[in-house]
């Protein structure tokens, strides 16, 4: 992608220092690994950036995760040379990943569920199904096991051959584990942006959030979204998170030097932080502004250096001390380490591994494979191609779901919750909770262009935006024991008036009790979506039956036995 000058530009002048990857290549050894470039693009596969697909053993090997070609790769950084490619089948998605003992590595399959283990040299020891959608691993000495969060809410312990040890069921939507020099472990959820504290028995002893910050008005920024857990040279626990606004949400009239959007009178919409957790909780948090989707961090256990990237300003900063330096890159950087003092930054097209010696550019490892460009993807995850470059689609839809934040649109408007885009987004027009757009034109000159800042996009660009964002697939199902004895509360509750055919929803507005008409959404993948409603007025499906949600005029809730109740939570979880 082409990346403006204005962009360039400005993070410059934010930065105390800025460098420009080149892209001449140092001397790269091509190794037994060596790929085949592919000369055509796959189609418009919608794979969204979800960080941390890149690991630096204690070995010196990069264990790399192509979710985008479904494959790992292992890297030796000291012969600067591919070792070995693990094409892993269509959908097996692969992601984080840790380090056990003897140099073994463990490697999350969030679309296959399963736990890739690895030999030192990066060779496949085989795969363990453990969990429907498995998110988190880290290596957990004291037990020799690997613990592994998953996003239905489970986190389990497991031996390198695969046995299950210990399981628990924390909370909702965990994303990340981290197991400290000093054997503390912590999960993160996904979304919401808490941090939880477990023993050996994966049993929580404390809960832990960043605090809430303020804009330059004093309105409230609130957690959102953890993507990364690493940890600093003390010990202390790094969160990188996003700051989600709460202010009413206005632009200002549109002219040509000027262009409305919601963040530009200099507050934003979301902003890229950084909480440090002590022993007594957060001791730190800072606000990031010139970095936009910022989707990976590091910490240079020598040095102290914190490592971030960010996908969507195509950049990765370097903070030693007061100084920070940014570097902007002309690939995609989705993933980023530190290896012997210097930066590896994996980019997503071509797929390659850049090295840098401090910011400065020194050699470039290719992975090859089939081309991935795609103006779906571009559009999701890129920022504005002039002065607004606060915030990308995947900002408040992040791996294509949402953020899970109410934003106060003021006016006739009022609140509105982030609505995942998940599962086929073109069937459910009209759009947005009152159903008031009808079109991806509409949509996107509205949101994209109004609300964001960004240029009005051509049609053909809609076109392909649309196509990508209707394969981004729902996560994957939980089974419910009780299905049908659900699924019969379900239909007693009249649910079924609303909820039903392929997607369970009729598409049509309806008042369920909040005094205005709501599109009906679907019901598939609800589990994932908590809060809910409109307002976010329920943190949980069992609140949604509460008067202030709608109670019985969204459903006959109150009608059902209290263990047909049980059975019809379970059910819509299970969807």
């Amino acid at each position: 992608m082409r990346r403006s000058v204005q962009v360039s530009a400005l993070l410059c002048v934010l930065a105390f220092g800025c460098n420009r990857s080149n892209k001449a290549e140092g001397n790269v050894s091509p190794g037994s690994g060596t790929p085949t470039s592919g000369s055509q693009s796959k189609s418009e596969r919608a794979v969204p950036i979800i960080g941390g697909t890149l690991l630096v053993t204690s070995h010196g090997m990069a264990i790399v995760s192509d979710p985008d070609r479904d494959r790992v790769l292992a890297v030796s950084l000291a012969k600067r040379s591919l070792e070995e490619t693990i094409e892993l089948g269509e959908g097996t998605f692969p992601g984080k990943a840790t380090e056990g003992a003897d140099g073994e590595v463990f490697v999350a399959l969030r679309g296959s569920g399963e736990v890739l283990r690895l030999s030192s040299k990066g060779k496949e020891l085989g795969r363990h199904k453990v969990c429907a959608n498995v998110r988190g691993v880290a290596w957990l000495e004291a037990t020799k096991a690997v613990v592994v969060a998953c996003a239905e809410g489970e986190v389990l312990s497991m031996s390198p051959a695969g046995k299950v040890m210990e399981r628990a069921q924390p909370a909702a939507d965990l994303r990340d584990v981290l197991v400290t020099t000093a054997g503390r472990i912590f999960i993160s959820t996904f979304r919401e942006a808490r941090l939880f504290e477990l023993n050996q028995d994966l049993k929580v002893i404390d809960q832990l959030e960043p605090p809430t910050t303020a804009d330059a008005a004093g309105a409230a920024l609130i957690p959102r979204v953890v993507w990364d857990l690493v940890e600093g040279t003390s010990g202390e626990v790094l969160t990188l998170h996003q700051h989600a606004a709460t202010r009413e949400l206005t632009s200002t009239t549109s002219t040509s030097s000027s262009p409305a959007y919601y963040g530009n009178a200099g507050l934003p919409i979301v902003e890229t932080a950084l909480t440090s957790f002590g022993d007594d909780g957060p001791t730190s948090t800072q606000g990031l502004p010139a970095e936009v989707l910022t989707v990976d961090a590091d910490v240079d256990s020598n040095s102290g250096d914190v490592l971030l990237v960010s996908a969507g300003s195509f950049t990765f900063s370097r903070t030693g001390g007061a100084l920070k330096e940014f570097v902007q890159m002309e690939a995609q950087p989705i993933a980023g380490a530190f290896y012997d003092g210097n930066v590896v930054i994996q980019t997503r097209e071509p797929a390659a591994l850049e090295l840098f010696d401090g910011t400065s550019f020194f050699a470039k490892i290719q992975l090859g494979g089939d081309n991935v460009a795609s103006t779906g993807h571009a559009v999701f995850h890129g920022t504005a191609e002039g002065p607004a470059m606060s915030v990308t689609c995947a900002s408040c839809h992040p791996e294509g779901r949402d953020d899970a934040h109410t934003w106060n649109f003021g006016g006739a408007v009022g609140l509105r919750r982030t609505q995942t885009l998940l599962g086929g987004v073109s069937e459910t027009k009209p759009f947005h909770w009152s159903g008031d757009i009808t079109s991806m034109e509409h949509l996107m000159s509205e949101v994209f262009t109004k609300r964001m800042g960004n240029r009005e996009l051509t049609g053909q660009e809609i076109a392909r935006f649309e196509e990508w964002l209707s394969e981004l697939e729902l996560l994957t199902p939980v089974d419910s024991p009780e299905v049908d004895a659900g699924a019969k509360a379900f239909e007693d509750a009249g649910c079924l008036d609303c909820h039903s055919g392929s997607r369970l929803s009729n598409d049509k507005n309806k008042n369920v009790g909040t005094g205005e008409y709501f599109q009906t959404p679907s019901l598939l993948g609800l589990r994932f979506r908590a809060p809910y409603m409109h307002d976010g007025c329920a943190p949980d499906l069992r609140a949604r039956f509460e008067p202030s949600c709608g109670g019985n005029k969204h459903g006959t809730f109150d009608d059902l036995s209290k263990d047909e109740q049980e059975l019809l939570l379970g059910y819509l979880e299970s969807l």
